[in-house]
């Protein structure tokens, strides 16, 4: 071989040497951008997987705050029906009060009134016993109600089925005598007074949850408690779900970044290996 041919085969060869390190070094390049490019994807799935955790332990708070809002409303619902049905009762007894007066006053119509009075007190008596029995099975499940409400609503229960037996005495009584009439106003009053107290119990102070308010009162104040630890706890829930969702899709651009770096550095080092 002619030295002329010799040092043209030496310049090709130190010519694809230099091919060769030219492409590696890009290799190399491209491999550093891969390895951060992963870095940057493990640190946004990390994120993610926080965040992800963190979405469901403030969708149970958000559960437990609707929980306990809607235990709240009932609770306060389930009084006010009562505090309305007792009025309702003690109105009912107020006009009965006045009917037995009368009855006293005018002796002719005695039975009448009486018989009237019966009925109203056997009505009384049946509400008074659901009401009973609704605060006994409501106490179970609700320890704001209070122990000593729930023996006057027994004790009213109890004088309401007396008052009930003395009044059907009296109009037995009615047709010798029209003195028994004083005996059942004084049961009414007995039993307006207990009305009063149980109205009482409702509109001024609980001793189990000493404060200053009726147990209406604290009810309310209790809801609207719920209401607002709802609202804050669905506010944090909308927050994180919102960082959530930014964070996948930051999560989303990396892995599309990472996956377009490694398709190329897989044609590069296939175009590599074919030279």
């Amino acid at each position: 071989m002619s030295d002329s041919n010799t040092l043209t085969m030496r310049r090709l060869t130190i010519s694809r040497m230099r091919i060769t390190e030219a492409k590696k070094a890009e290799l190399d390049a491209m491999l550093i951008q891969i390895i951060n490019a992963q870095a940057k994807v493990d640190e946004k799935q990390t994120i993610l997987n926080s965040l992800s955790t963190k979405v469901q332990v403030f969708s149970q708070y958000l559960k437990d705050a609707e929980t306990n809002r809607t235990t709240a409303l009932s609770n306060l619902e389930f009084v006010l029906k009562i505090k309305s049905e007792v009025e309702n009762l003690e109105s009912q007894a107020d006009f009965t009060q006045i009917t037995v007066r009368n009855a006293s006053e005018f002796s002719y119509e005695l039975i009448s009134k009486l018989s009237d009075m019966v009925r109203q007190l056997v009505f009384a008596a049946e509400v008074v016993n659901k009401f009973s029995n609704a605060i006994v099975r409501k106490k179970a499940l609700n320890p704001l109600i209070s122990n000593e409400l729930v023996e006057l609503s027994a004790t009213m229960g109890k004088d309401a089925n007396t008052a009930v037996a003395l009044s059907l005495t009296a109009l037995k009584s009615a047709y010798t005598a029209n003195l028994n009439s004083l005996d059942a106003q004084s049961t009414i009053m007995l039993s307006k007074s207990l009305l009063d107290k149980f109205v009482g119990k409702l509109n001024t102070s609980i001793e189990m949850i000493s404060i200053d308010n009726g147990l209406v009162t604290v009810l309310k104040d209790i809801y609207a408690g719920t209401k607002e630890n709802y609202q804050q706890k669905l506010d944090a829930n909308q927050s994180v779900l919102k960082q959530f969702s930014n964070a996948r899709t930051i999560y989303e651009a990396a892995a599309s970044r990472l996956a377009s770096l490694q398709a190329g550095y897989a044609a590069a080092s296939a175009a590599a290996l074919a030279n």
